[in-house]
């Protein structure tokens, strides 16, 4: 009887264990464990919608900017290879985080069975398919380009086995509803063939109310799949010609799914962002448990997938929503994640209550705690502009400014060059160098002879003059001296005064300048009742007479005697 009552126990206790959530492993001697499940969505929401946009076109993706912006919103530019250079025009929008690139072939060509030769294909399928991937990783590297976009609808079966080698999620153009848990098949639905619906059928008519009948059809694939994975495709957005969204259809659209997303229906992100969850989320287990009166919850990941790809935890480092149960008497609740901190409120199921928290796969167990206080390490530098200091209890990192000291002087500033001082921060002693700005003082002290600092054309005092410049190319006001004088010019004498017998007389010349030079006139005299000048005149003029009549008078006798 005992023998059959311990097999009764034990085969209850098997039976509990295996109806307990397949998350939840067994306790520990030293803990005890507390219920928790991943949750299939990213914020326990019921679906996710990853919208993707084939063949990259830069207009579309300019509008899609500004409608994600204006209703918080996600999506994918699935970009051929050869046409995604453009990397100045698009990087900006990449670096918004709400578009991402992912690959949609090298070239764009058609890999049926019938398009590609059986001898080409692995060549084709190498280039195609493979280098795609390469192209756009190493023109944005910043993304993972996880997923793939098939052209022109589908491939042949040796290409998908090639592309589900490379990519960890491979859409198609067949509309259906993705189920958030694809199979590693080769049928649609799986990971290799997953279902995308379009968002403009060409073969519907729409002759009769074109816009009703489009919407009606985009909000009916979205509904459908409100617990499942919407993946729509779309080409071109806004008013072009050739588009599958009108800019006001767009519009339509993304509010639907805006409102969808605010009411927690939906999860909207990245068609890449949503593979990396849930492929994360199929090779996860976690375990909470409470240990000491502490909570903890710890998600451990496989590193190779179900069809052999592997998990690179600097990939898939996305983080899982976890539901764990709390006591009743927790109210907010703070955890840290790769150094943030994050809250948390409890809700009931009318039985229990729980939280839901958000972990990084093999990043180690976080703490649950009721209260946020922490005890910080000292700061310490982390790069040139923050430092850093650590809660010593659950990890917690803060980052904080530095605080730079008024430094010391190592270069001195001058007028025209730039100076340089040390300063150390004041909490963790990082110590860098910064400008010190040109004084503002000039220095005029160049001679520099130039017509922009000419003063004034050589006169007859002194020669050019220029103005003291600075070494900036400023002009002072004081001048220096270039060259000789030219010196005076005079002019012919004016009387001013008359002499007399006795007396001096006066007279002037001047120069253009307006100098003047004075010079006295020697008295007449007394003696002939002429001046010297005068009297000197007169006894010149008097021999010069005599002598030409001397001349005349030997003239004539020397012709009589000729006679």
């Amino acid at each position: 009887m005992k023998l059959k009552k311990y097999i009764c126990v034990f085969i209850s206790a098997l039976l509990i264990f295996l109806a307990m959530p397949t998350a939840v492993i067994a306790s520990s001697e030293t803990a005890d464990d507390v219920q928790a499940e991943i949750m299939t969505v990213y914020g326990g929401a019921h679906g996710i919608i990853s919208m993707t946009f084939d063949d990259g076109y830069y207009e579309t993706a300019l509008v899609l900017d500004e409608l994600f912006a204006k209703y918080d919103l996600k999506g994918s530019l699935m970009m051929i290879g050869d046409r995604a250079n453009y990397v100045s025009k698009f990087q900006p929008l990449f670096d918004t985080g709400r578009l991402e690139p992912q690959s949609h072939s090298m070239t764009h060509v058609k890999m049926t069975a019938e398009s590609v030769p059986y001898e080409t294909q692995d060549e084709v399928f190498e280039y195609e398919i493979a280098q795609s991937k390469t192209q756009i990783e190493s023109l944005y590297p910043k993304y993972d380009i996880l997923t793939f976009a098939i052209p022109y609808g589908g491939m042949s079966d040796d290409a998908y086995d090639f592309a589900a080698k490379h990519y960890y999620g491979i859409r198609t153009t067949q509309n259906g509803v993705q189920t958030l848990d694809p199979d590693f098949s080769r049928e649609y639905g799986s990971w290799s063939k997953m279902y995308s619906p379009v968002t403009y059928m060409s073969n519907f008519d729409y002759a009769e109310n074109p816009e009703e009948k489009q919407w009606q059809w985009i909000k009916t694939t979205i509904d459908n799949a409100a617990n499942g994975w919407y993946i729509p495709i779309t080409h071109r957005v806004g008013d072009v010609e050739n588009t599958d969204l009108t800019y006001a259809m767009a519009d339509k659209m993304f509010a639907y799914i805006a409102q969808l997303k605010n009411e927690g229906k939906v999860w909207v992100t990245t068609y890449s962002e949503a593979v990396k969850y849930v492929r994360e989320r199929q090779n996860s287990t976690v375990r909470a448990y409470n240990e000491s009166g502490t909570i903890y919850v710890n998600v451990d990941m496989t590193d190779i997938t179900e069809d052999g790809l592997p998990l690179d935890p600097d990939v898939f480092n996305t983080p899982l929503t976890v539901k764990v149960s709390v006591p009743a008497t927790y109210g907010t609740i703070y955890y840290t994640v790769a150094g943030k901190e994050y809250t948390a409120e409890p809700f009931s199921d009318g039985s229990n209550n729980y939280v839901y928290v958000n972990i990084i796969p093999n990043a180690g167990p976080i703490e649950l705690r009721v209260s946020s206080t922490h005890t910080f390490a000292d700061w310490d530098k982390f790069d040139k502009d923050v430092h850093q200091r650590v809660c010593i209890d659950c990890g917690l990192i803060d980052y904080g400014d530095h605080e730079w000291d008024e430094g010391e002087i190592v270069k001195a500033p001058t007028h025209t060059k730039t100076g340089t001082k040390e300063c150390t921060c004041l909490a963790c002693g990082e110590k860098a160098e910064f400008k010190v700005q040109k004084t503002n003082d000039h220095a005029y002290d160049k001679q520099v002879k130039s017509m922009n600092f000419k003063a004034d054309d050589p006169t007859c005092t002194s020669g050019e003059t220029y103005y003291y410049s600075c070494v900036c190319g400023a002009c002072g006001t004081e001048t220096f001296e270039v060259g000789e004088p030219l010196g005076h010019s005079f002019g012919k004498w004016t009387v001013l005064e008359e002499p007399g017998e006795t007396s001096y007389g006066k007279r002037v010349r001047k120069c253009e300048c307006g100098e003047a030079e004075y010079e006295d006139i020697e008295p007449l005299g007394k003696d002939s009742g002429m001046s010297t000048p005068v009297l000197v005149g007169v006894i010149a003029g008097s021999t010069a007479m005599l002598l030409a009549l001397s001349a005349v008078i030997v003239f004539i006798v020397l012709k009589k005697r000729k006679a």
